[in-house]
């Protein structure tokens, strides 16, 4: 039903990334990027593990050092996080809110030691699996994990009003409004998310899955979307605007299908996300290069349908980063359209500080190709103040209604949490009050 590699490239390899996630414990950086073996035209590698002990690390960004940075280690695999607010260094944008988890804005190490699987055979690099001992140990019985959202559904339909009006007004014709949850005293043990981690992508498999830890700070990302990724002078995106959840009935999954290939109100959201990546892309790509690849495809991954697009172009010179960023970052299907009154919009009505969530994380390789992802599904957690969070949201346009805006971000966080054994506490039951 789903649409995967043989299971060679998953399930079996569990007990090696158990392996090497224990003995990353020595090393104050780790990153594991893993596709679960969905097919990807697009990607390098069926996964790809790092470590290691040198680090860039700034808050607010400074860009012109991490160029330096990221020039001084160009033979080198680097591994990190650019954070949403990263924004607020290209455009003249404001946010009111605390940053919650103490994000930096950037936070990179390089890979001293790496292992990665590509078509199925495993390549070793500075260390190997004689340097291994055994896996991680399975948890004992943990407290059930508790997440709570301050926009409750009163607090939802006045916001989602307020953008109704903005959207009538010619604000902005797109917008994605997202709410947070978040929880209190989390496990902090030893290796206790590295081994939530496996377990997430046991229960929730996607293409872009990630693990990273840095310093006090945790990601278990179950992201099935492509931000960006350059190959040489190529540039490529993957915006995804439509996601249903699968059944298991074949019959009545064909027909949801159908149902999302069909969606006028998805392909016009989604349309809408397409034109504003092939405006950003041709801020860095040569005259006439910018092409939309595939419009509306839908892509199969075990748990849920999605509607992709797929955009490149070809880059008019040689870039730096963060030039490149400067034009793309953050990702329109994360912002709205037009991407600055979006933004405006959504941090004068959204309850929080995104940070590290909807920003990408991934890999620059040796030369200056990279990949990044969308952080979306994904649970971030500060080890040192026990706190997490994960957030959801969903594209708001004239067509939207509000309750089923609501249900769908509270299926997007159910998604993550409940994967990870938690559950959300609802602060209010009003749902009936939603239009």
């Amino acid at each position: 039903m789903s649409e995967r590699l043989p299971e060679r490239t998953s399930r079996p390899h569990r007990a090696l990334l158990s392996r090497l996630l224990k003995w990353s414990s020595c090393y104050p950086y780790c990153a594991l990027l893993h596709s679960n073996g969905i097919q990807d035209p697009a990607g390098q590698f069926d996964w790809f593990f790092a470590v290691g002990k040198e680090s860039f690390s700034s808050d607010p960004a400074d860009l012109k050092a991490f160029d330096e940075w990221l020039e001084a280690n160009n033979d080198a695999y680097v591994l990190g996080v650019l954070s949403y607010d990263l924004r607020l260094q290209f455009e003249a944008l404001n946010d009111r809110h605390v940053n919650e988890l103490d994000q930096p804005d950037i936070a990179f190490f390089k890979a001293d030691a790496y292992v990665y699987c590509k078509e199925g055979t495993i390549q070793w690099q500075g260390l190997s699996e004689t340097d291994l001992s055994d896996g991680l140990v399975s948890a004992s019985k943990q407290s059930e994990l508790i997440f709570t959202s301050k926009t409750d559904p009163p607090t939802y339909a006045a916001h989602f009003e307020r953008i109704r009006e903005m959207l009538q007004l010619g604000s902005f014709y797109e917008m994605n409004f997202c709410r947070h949850f978040t929880a209190a005293d989390l496990p902090v043990g030893a290796d206790f998310w590295e081994r939530a981690y496996l377990d997430l992508i046991e229960r929730q498999p996607t293409v872009q899955s990630a693990f990273f830890r840095f310093g006090v700070h945790r990601v278990l990302s179950a992201s099935p979307e492509r931000f960006l990724r350059r190959r040489g002078e190529r540039l490529l995106s993957e915006p995804i605007k439509g996601t249903l959840a699968r059944s298991e009935d074949p019959a009545e999954d064909q027909r949801l299908k159908r149902m999302l290939s069909e969606d006028e109100k998805e392909r016009s959201e989604n349309v809408m996300i397409v034109d504003l990546v092939r405006n950003d892309l041709s801020r860095v790509c040569r005259p006439g290069s910018v092409h939309a690849d595939e419009l509306f495809s839908i892509r199969s991954l075990p748990n849920v349908h999605q509607m992709v697009s797929v955009v490149s172009g070809t880059l008019d010179a040689d870039r730096s980063f963060s030039e490149i960023l400067k034009a793309t970052f953050p990702m329109g299907s994360m912002t709205g359209a037009p991407k600055i009154a979006a933004m405006q919009a959504a941090d004068q009505l959204e309850s929080f500080r995104r940070g590290w969530y909807s920003g990408a994380m991934g890999y620059r390789a040796p030369g200056g190709d990279f990949d990044l992802n969308v952080l979306i599904r994904t649970l971030f957690v500060n080890v040192q103040t026990a706190k997490g969070m994960v957030g959801a949201g969903g594209a708001i346009t004239v067509g939207s209604e509000c309750a089923s805006e609501f249900r769908e971000t509270q299926w997007k966080a159910e998604s993550i949490i409940h994967s990870l054994g938690g559950r959300i506490q609802l602060e209010s039951q009003h749902s009936d009050l939603l239009p």
